[in-house]
């Protein structure tokens, strides 16, 4: 998902549609052609004034569909990370129902991820109940930063995650190291030293 997540918000995702005889077939790929999603809608083409033709209304109805399916299969794959999550919460005793997290068995255990920014956004978004399309595209999180976060129970065996700090640099500086540009754009558009689109 990772991969997948950055391929797509760094515009190297490829969106292919195909029109054929029986099928429209959406397929998402990356930079080396791996499929990171598909969908498909079925279709028939039918004999008019002796032609086999489609009409605009079956190509656009077909094309919804598709696009839909592959939103689908998106959607499929964010759900499996959320739910990774919630299981390794649930080993630490936190349970999802619903908007928050049951507390269980309620502790100070410290969990350490390690992971792309992408993943990232969606374990915060589950967390916190918030679109990932959010974090994605109005926060920033360069490499080796750490985000903490931590439950708060404010009613009794009902917990609530908070963010403390997203994509903290501090313990850079305080090693002297300067942190990477990575993940970044120009912060102006004549700075000719910092990456562009």
């Amino acid at each position: 998902m990772s991969n997948a997540k950055q391929t797509i918000e760094t515009g190297k995702a490829v969106l292919g549609i195909e029109f054929g005889s029986t099928r429209i077939k959406a397929v998402l790929v990356n930079e080396t052609g791996e499929p990171i999603a598909s969908g498909a809608h079925d279709w028939e083409n039918r004999l008019e004034d002796g032609i086999w033709t489609y009409s605009l209304d079956d190509i656009w109805t077909g094309l919804t569909d598709c696009y839909g399916r592959l939103a689908e299969d998106v959607k499929e794959k964010y759900d499996i990370v959320c739910h990774g999550l919630d299981d390794v919460l649930k080993k630490h005793g936190y349970e999802r129902e619903g908007m928050h997290y049951k507390a269980v068995k309620p502790n100070n255990d410290t969990i350490v991820f390690f992971c792309h920014f992408g993943v990232e956004c969606v374990l915060l978004s589950h967390l916190i109940n918030v679109s990932p399309m959010i974090l994605w595209h109005g926060f920033c999180a360069l490499p080796s930063s750490i985000t903490s976060i931590y439950t708060e129970e404010r009613r009794p065996g009902i917990a609530s995650f908070r963010i403390n700090e997203f994509g903290s640099t501090a313990h850079l500086y305080a090693a002297d190291r300067k942190p990477s540009f990575s993940a970044r754009f120009c912060e102006c558009y004549a700075n000719t030293n910092e990456r562009h689109d």
